[in-house]
């Protein structure tokens, strides 16, 4: 769980404004952000699925909308083996520590 609360809070880091008034910056426009976790509703680790598509990503989505910031969160969820994940991420170059919480990457629209 310490996993996807750093998440829900990169996830808002990504979206807050880095303290410029300049309304030209390229994160004024929408924004689509994938989160991926090893969990799946119904299947492995369907109570973190839930809480994450269920309650996460639509209050994150409401609080970006209440600052005026149009932030759509695609959810990407597996349920594959635990060693399957993390060899997965040290392939893509991500350190194995970051299985948890799977990579999160922000794409322009």
């Amino acid at each position: 769980m310490a996993a996807l609360a750093l998440a829900f809070l990169v996830l808002a880091a990504a979206c807050t404004p880095g303290g410029s008034d300049d309304n030209k910056s390229s994160s004024s426009g929408p924004v689509t952000l994938k989160l991926q976790a090893n969990a799946v509703k119904g299947g492995k680790n369907a109570t973190e699925a839930s809480w994450l598509q269920d309650w996460v990503i639509p209050n994150f989505e409401k609080q970006m909308a209440d600052q005026g910031r149009k932030v759509t969160v695609q959810y990407v969820g597996t349920g594959a083996d635990d060693e399957d994940v993390k060899t997965q991420l040290v392939g893509a170059g991500q350190p194995a520590r970051d299985a948890a919480a799977q990579g999160l990457r922000a794409t322009p629209p």
